[in-house]
């Protein structure tokens, strides 16, 4: 069974919510629950947040794996370039 606040608060906007918070009383119980509602949507936004920034570290991490490699690949390609050009001049000679 839904909690009073979240039949009465639940749905709302944020815009709605803070409407209704202007026109209930200082220490009602309805302030009360408004209250607890700002402080469940900051809560969530908060996770939300804290998400993005786990999963924007495991892309960063990512691209850092595929950079370091493509970095490799560079330098084992430079190497081989070389190796032949080196080969190549005393072969000639």
């Amino acid at each position: 069974m839904p909690s009073r606040r979240e039949q009465l608060l639940g749905d709302m906007s944020d815009e709605a919510l803070a409407d209704y918070h202007a026109t209930v009383g200082p220490g009602s119980q309805s302030e009360q629950e408004v209250q607890a509602e700002y402080m469940l949507r900051q809560m969530q936004m908060q996770r939300e947040v804290a998400d993005a920034a786990i999963e924007t570290a495991n892309y960063t991490r990512q691209s850092a794996r595929y950079m370091r490699w493509s970095v490799i690949v560079l330098a084992v390609s430079a190497v081989l370039t070389l190796v032949v050009a080196i080969t190549r001049f005393h072969i000639w000679e």
